[in-house]
């Protein structure tokens, strides 16, 4: 059994020697072979030999740090990159800044390090638990044993092994091509500066739909998990009602949102595309919190009654769902966002209106004590056209829950209080296991940041 090697395409520069001890230490406290192409004696044609070194290599590292950087000597990381992507090998990629990446790389997995001792430090520690999860492969290594058995020509092996698989992007950082570049800084970024800014009721327009977004028919999909979302248009609402006082004007920008909730079959894309791994979709905290407790899948994603493909996903903490989110260019909707999409302008009490819940309208205690498909009750929609939006599963918003935040809340596009010390974030919608108050348009519940309870979901939104 040959040494597993790794290929490392990194800046050359002196100043990142620290940067290539690190990635050296990972490597070796696992007994892997290192490269660099400037510790091999160059023949004539150094392409040849580097596109040898990268064949015969198991996996990539590729540090992008320098890319778009004009004062950082880089060599030709983004080439000797895209060469291995197209010889099917494992890559792990990092950068000190996610700009670095190149444009269409940008959402890829990636570990986002400093070159300090404490993000070197870090950055040794995510290379380990990376380069642990592709060993663990079953077609680890079987690459380079089928290429050095046939002759090179040039470089190249006469074929690539036939059994190759792509790994599996729930364990390991791996590549996939998303058509947006979004992560969720910038996503939070749009929808907080729209925060108590003018908005012109009467100015409808229906604006272009972002990258990834297109219209079909009549309604939008989103291209990333192929979701449904109906378009609310500006809008002045009265939000709140009896005990959710006090009741108060609200405007909104327009914005697209979910039809449905998110199922377990469009969350499986997420986790397959590597969501837990890039750290570009998480907040900080909600970084921290994922790797603190090595959360990688939801929590009942392997329990047969909640995993069913068209059911709403659950188990998933608030930073999960952001996660998911920010990977497919949206937000979680602003508990205002929600309510306006539920309530409409009529002020019914109800997603359908003000008849009384029962079992042919919504899923709620009493009626069954178990999850249903999202499309139970497709034929009852909101008043923009959402499903699903009482019982069920509670569906998580953007905002940081304040019982008293309606006394302050400001009247355009709000986005919820400060940081409650109680991290309790808003959730709206009832459940199958709670009571039928809970599903009425207004009501407001919430929920410890981290919780990942069988009852709580999401949908999503996306301010236009």
């Amino acid at each position: 059994m040959h040494q597993a090697q790794a290929f490392i395409a990194m800046p050359f520069d002196q100043k990142f020697h620290s940067v290539y001890k690190t990635i050296r230490a990972a490597c070796e406290s696992l007994n892997i072979k290192v490269i660099r192409i400037d510790e091999v004696w160059a023949r004539e044609d150094i392409y040849k030999q580097i596109e040898e070194e990268i064949l015969k290599s198991d996996f990539l590292i590729t540090d992008f740090t320098g890319d778009r950087m004009l004062e950082v000597p880089n060599p030709n990381v983004v080439h000797e990159a895209a060469f291995a992507r197209t010889k099917k090998k494992y890559l792990i990629l990092m950068a000190q800044d996610h700009k670095c990446l190149p444009f269409d790389w940008r959402t890829r997995p990636a570990i986002i390090y400093q070159m300090t001792p404490e993000g070197l430090k870090y950055l040794e520690e995510r290379l380990v638990i990376g380069i642990q999860a592709l060993m663990e492969k079953e077609d680890f290594g079987h690459d380079y044993e089928e290429a050095t058995a046939n002759n090179f020509m040039h470089g190249y092996p006469q074929q690539m092994p036939q059994h190759y698989m792509p790994m599996n992007y729930a364990t390991a950082p791996m590549n996939y091509t998303p058509s947006h570049n979004t992560t969720l800084s910038e996503i939070e970024s749009l929808l907080i500066t729209k925060q108590g800014q003018p908005v012109a009721v009467n100015s409808n327009h229906n604006s272009r739909l972002p990258k990834g977004f297109s219209k079909k028919k009549d309604s939008i999909v989103c291209r990333i998990d192929n979701s449904e979302m109906v378009h609310v248009p500006t809008a002045e609402f009265k939000m709140g009602f009896e005990d959710e006082e006090p009741e108060h004007q609200v405007v909104l920008s327009e914005y697209l949102i979910d039809k449905y909730p998110v199922t377990n079959k469009q969350f499986a894309k997420f986790i397959d595309s590597g969501g837990y791994q890039f750290q570009g979709f998480w907040s900080d905290l909600g970084w921290q919190w994922r790797v603190n407790n090595s959360i990688s899948l939801p929590a009942f994603w392997d329990n047969p009654k909640f995993n069913d493909a068209l059911l709403p996903v659950v188990g998933v903490s608030w930073y999960e769902a952001m996660a998911y989110a920010a990977w497919v260019g949206k937000h979680l909707p602003t508990e205002a966002q929600w309510e306006l999409a539920a309530k409409g302008t009529d002020g019914r009490q109800f997603p359908w209106g003000n008849e009384a819940p029962c079992s042919q309208r919504a899923n709620f205690r009493g009626q069954s004590n178990h999850l249903t498909s999202v499309n139970n009750f497709d034929d009852i929609a909101s008043a923009y056209g959402c499903i699903d939006m009482a019982g069920n599963a509670w569906e998580w918003c953007y905002d940081w829950y304040d019982d008293d935040y309606y006394e302050k809340s400001c009247r355009e596009n709000p986005v919820g209080p400060p940081q409650s010390e109680d991290e309790e974030k808003v959730c709206r919608g009832g459940a199958f296991s709670y009571d039928i108050d809970t599903l009425k348009v207004y009501h407001r519940f919430f929920g410890i940041i981290t919780l990942r309870d069988k009852s709580s979901g999401f949908r999503c939104a996306r301010i236009l």
